[in-house]
């Protein structure tokens, strides 16, 4: 998984933040978190965005 940081600076961000087997990938929207599948294990990261 990438996140990409887009400012008004010169260029973009990207970091890698983590890496899975065969990945379902889910954003939901209302809570701006990221859901990840993998391997019958649900990871879910913080909220995203402000």
């Amino acid at each position: 998984i990438k996140i990409a940081e887009i400012d008004d600076r010169d260029r973009i961000n990207v970091v890698d933040i983590a890496e899975f087997e065969n990945p379902k990938i889910f954003w939901n929207k209302n809570d701006k978190k990221l859901y990840v599948l993998s391997e019958e294990n649900l990871y879910v990261s913080e909220s995203l965005m402000r």
